[in-house]
């Protein structure tokens, strides 16, 4: 149930109704999915969420989606031995980060 009401929040402010706190939404819900155990949700938000300036590539953010972030933080463990995210991991940082 707590998972569906963060689905549900995402799904109410999405990237396209705003950019900003949509792509925060958008981090948000990759890293709950990541921690209940939705990897390829997961993993789908990260690789677009790289691909996309914005809110969720901010440094300074706590659930900042960057590489540095991706390949540090204990909170994607469950997505480590994931081929797609490994992928990720070994590639450059996108020139969406700034």
């Amino acid at each position: 149930m707590p998972f569906e009401k963060v689905v549900r929040a995402f799904e109410l402010e999405p990237e396209s109704q705003d950019a900003f706190h949509g792509a925060i939404g958008a981090a948000n819900l990759a890293l709950v999915s990541a921690l209940v155990g939705e990897p390829d949700q997961a993993i789908t938000l990260i690789e677009r969420l790289l691909s996309t300036p914005g809110a969720a590539s901010y440094p300074d953010w706590p659930n900042s989606i960057t590489l540095a972030e991706l390949r540090l933080r204990r909170e994607w463990d469950s997505l480590r031995s994931d081929p797609r995210f490994q992928k990720i991991l070994a590639g450059p940082e996108p020139k969406t980060v700034y």
